[in-house]
């Protein structure tokens, strides 16, 4: 199991790391994971050595899922790293919460980018690493993405445009979507 997860220092990515890591150590599996953030961090770097405790072979890459070249930088590093890729977690995720009748440009494109461009550039760089291990891709949403929540600025909307970014790349790419609109997480995966 090779896998790449963003936004991997905490949260939900943390959680998935480690989870990968356990499923993969439990099933007598190799696995390695390209722990993704921000930037280098202590968090990350405890992350990874937790993997490594539980004898999965860590690859820690910063990368600002907002700039539009980190995307393909982390997956080809990881392609590099694991000979291939079984599998994209897009979790990266940020909010900066507003009304949006006075909302900054700069903090809808910023979310924006984080929150949806992203994990169509991570699936866009990914996919023959994808297409050729039969792997898949899972994008985080929320339920702020199905349910209408004020004062979150661009995030709802841009949770929306994931979970509606993933059925697209599902069609596209030859794979199968399931997304429930209380979903917190749209999955694709080979059909």
């Amino acid at each position: 199991m090779r896998v790449l997860v963003t936004g991997a220092a905490s949260g939900i990515g943390r959680a998935t790391c480690l989870r990968l890591a356990r499923d993969a150590r439990t099933h007598g599996r190799p696995a390695g994971v390209a722990a993704v953030d921000i930037r280098a961090s202590p968090e990350l770097e405890k992350l990874a050595g937790e993997l490594r405790g539980l004898g999965v072979e860590a690859l820690v890459l910063p990368g600002d899922m907002g700039d539009a070249e980190a995307p393909a930088r982390v997956v080809d590093a990881a392609v590099e790293r694991f000979g291939g890729l079984d599998g994209v977690v897009s979790n990266a995720g940020i909010n900066r919460p507003g009304r949006l009748a006075n909302y900054a440009v700069d903090d809808w494109d910023r979310v924006f980018a984080v929150n949806t461009r992203a994990t169509w550039l991570l699936a866009r760089a990914a996919y023959p690493a994808l297409k050729a291990s039969r792997g898949a891709l899972v994008a985080v949403g929320s339920m702020s993405g199905s349910e209408a929540h004020a004062n979150l600025g661009a995030y709802g909307p841009s949770k929306a445009a994931v979970i509606m970014l993933a059925r697209v790349l599902a069609q596209e790419f030859g794979l199968t979507a399931s997304a429930s609109t209380r979903s917190r997480r749209v999955w694709c995966a080979p059909g």
